[in-house]
């Protein structure tokens, strides 16, 4: 059977330890799309509270937050396949390849000069970046599947747990204070533009996807690395009037939800439910992608490709 007919099913039971529940163990269900040829989780349905944590000061204290209450009840009715780590450099040259769209080198001198990083990482397993959302969203479709909301991603982000971060920050995640050639404590960097520069000359950028701890679903890079695309759009008040069943964010608005934070990012813009937005044609190296699927079809189960290989 030629490969863009298989995927490929992997049961394994993973126990988590010291970055997620002690002790817990959880089958990991995985498949390989062969669109793309990314790894994707399955999402069982549930439900969750979203917004500001219990005890995460960050939201409850500070002003700059406030788009992260009220914390609320959701339901995600429906479980899905979500993108294992953030789509790669590699899965995205396919794409590009198989549909004459420009490739990631391409998408970096279409972004403006002031953003534009030409020797940032290139490698096949970093997370493509300096994408648009337009182009984020044209990549799903491709692959079988579409952008997750903002209620998914969060539900899929925490994987049950209600704290602030899904594990200690420096094991799951690459932030500004340890994504460069020396660590940095960003706390002193209040000013925006002695920040900006300070990571600048430690070369603080992206790094291979799945590098860290995943969460309890078993996904990687939820926080840090790069920021990712929802397809919602952004609306600052949105939870006040949010559906509680499977939301799909406000009917209109200017700017699309990105989630997440990024190798830039100070610890309060890496936690579970920080929100925070892009127009939906603007590029930067530090804003990627992963994609949900409804359905993988035609999988084979793990005795089948075992007969296969024999």
């Amino acid at each position: 059977m030629q490969a863009q007919n298989l995927v490929i099913f992997i049961w394994a039971a993973v126990t988590f330890t010291g970055y997620a529940r002690q002790g817990s163990e959880h089958r990991v269900k995985l498949a390989v799309n062969p669109l793309d040829g990314q790894v994707y989780v399955w999402i069982p349905p549930g439900t969750f509270q979203m917004g500001c944590s219990p005890g995460d000061r960050g939201c409850q204290d500070m002003k700059p937050f406030v788009n992260e209450k009220p914390r609320h009840r959701v339901v995600i009715s429906r479980g899905f396949w979500m993108g294992e780590t953030e789509v790669t450099v590699q899965a995205y040259g396919k794409f590009a390849q198989a549909t004459g769209r420009k490739g990631l080198e391409e998408l970096v001198l279409a972004a403006p000069a002031r953003f534009r990083d030409e020797g940032f990482p290139q490698g096949n397993d970093h997370p493509a970046a300096y994408v648009t959302w337009e182009d984020a969203a044209h990549y799903c479709e491709w692959a079988g599947g579409r952008l997750p909301t903002e209620a998914e991603w969060e539900y899929a982000a925490r994987a049950g747990s209600t704290a602030a971060r899904y594990g200690n920050l420096d094991d799951i995640a690459w932030y500004a204070d340890n994504s460069g050639r020396s660590r940095l404590d960003s706390s002193e960097l209040q000013d925006s533009k002695l920040r900006r520069q300070r990571l600048r000359d430690n070369r603080n950028d992206t790094h291979p996807v799945g590098k860290k701890a995943h969460n309890d679903f078993g996904l990687y890079d939820m926080l840090g690395n790069v920021s990712e695309y929802c397809s919602d759009w952004y609306g600052a008040k949105y939870y006040e009037v949010s559906d509680e069943r499977d939301p799909v964010g406000p009917p209109s608005g200017r700017f699309r939800v990105i989630r997440g934070g990024e190798y830039g990012s100070r610890p309060l813009g890496v936690r579970a439910s920080r929100r925070s937005y892009m127009l939906p044609n603007h590029r930067f190296k530090s804003i990627g992608f992963r994609c949900v699927l409804e359905t993988i079809h035609n999988p084979l189960t793990g005795s089948q490709l075992s007969n296969k290989s024999n």
